[in-house]
């Protein structure tokens, strides 16, 4: 099913989707276990001009990742 409807969207609507769902997490807060979802939407996103944000959200989201082996 997802591969279906994915594969109706032209790739900047997609990119926008994820940016829609990025903001959406954003504005009721994420957590330290939601860091690495947001930063995968706004990586997603970046051809919309998310990039800023999506390097913040990755560096973040690594930063979580090293604190959860260490």
């Amino acid at each position: 099913m997802r591969e279906v409807l994915l594969d109706g969207l032209t790739s900047l609507r997609r990119a926008r989707l994820h940016l829609q769902v990025a903001d959406a997490m954003e504005s009721v807060g994420t957590g330290t276990d939601d860091v690495e979802i947001l930063a995968e939407h706004l990586w997603r996103a970046a051809a919309v001009g998310s990039g800023s944000r999506a390097a913040t959200a990755l560096e973040r989201a690594a930063d979580v990742a090293i604190s959860r082996v260490a």
